[in-house]
């Protein structure tokens, strides 16, 4: 398993919702201080409704530390994992695929993320990483070890 620094403090996308509904709530009080430590811009993109994936953004403390929160009807209903999500998401956003790191729970989701040239971080406790995934993590926490820290 690669655990080296990525190359750059890029953006990172992220899929908080989904790591919500996967989490304990106790686990997700240290997100701000998390995402207050990695490098980068933030974004959240989910396949969740707009509405409902900024109340979760608020409801966990770190609306400040996310440029913009990217629900499916913000990209066309299409969902992840289909290609024209992504595209619509880094088109709005203004990113190359090259210059993002996703964190996600689905697999699948990342096969995407790398097609299109991110690096990609895969929250499981999985002991198989698929080749399309950089870093397998049980964590959110983990992403500490990734991040360029003083």
């Amino acid at each position: 398993e690669n655990t080296a620094p990525p190359a750059a403090p890029n953006p990172w996308v992220t899929n908080s919702v989904a790591s919500v509904n996967g989490a304990p709530l106790r686990s997700m009080l240290a997100l701000p201080a998390l995402l207050r430590q990695l490098p980068g811009r933030k974004w959240v993109f989910s396949n969740g409704p707009q509405h409902y994936v900024e109340a979760i953004v608020q409801h966990l403390g770190i609306a400040h530390q996310i440029e913009r929160s990217f629900g499916m009807d913000s990209f066309g209903l299409t969902p992840k994992p289909r290609l024209a999500a992504y595209r619509s998401v880094l088109r709005q956003a203004g990113l190359a695929g090259g210059d993002c790191i996703m964190v996600e729970d689905s697999v699948q989701n990342l096969r995407t993320a790398k097609r299109l040239g991110m690096r990609t971080v895969w929250l499981s406790r999985s002991y198989r990483k698929p080749v399309w995934v950089d870093w397998r993590l049980s964590s959110l926490g983990e992403l500490r070890r990734l991040a360029l820290l003083p």
